[in-house]
């Protein structure tokens, strides 16, 4: 499954966020949809707390899941 399917912009996603101490360098970031930005940030505020490994492991297989099935 390709990220790119040319339906929806990309934009970079800071794996570990600026607002605790995260940079803006090229191995900090990851390049999202913007839908899926926006649902990551809903369920994860960038002001909040930082997630668990297994926190992120487990809401990608739901964002994965949204996309497979077309909700994304």
């Amino acid at each position: 499954m390709s990220i790119v399917n040319f339906k929806e912009d990309l934009e970079p996603h800071h794996k570990h966020p600026a607002i605790q101490g995260g940079t803006g360098a090229y191995k900090n970031l990851q390049l999202v949809h913007i839908s899926c930005h926006i649902d990551y940030h809903e369920a994860f505020p960038a002001k909040g707390e930082i997630q668990t490994p297994a926190q992120i492991a487990q809401y990608y297989k739901v964002i994965k899941g949204k996309r497979l099935a077309g909700v994304l």
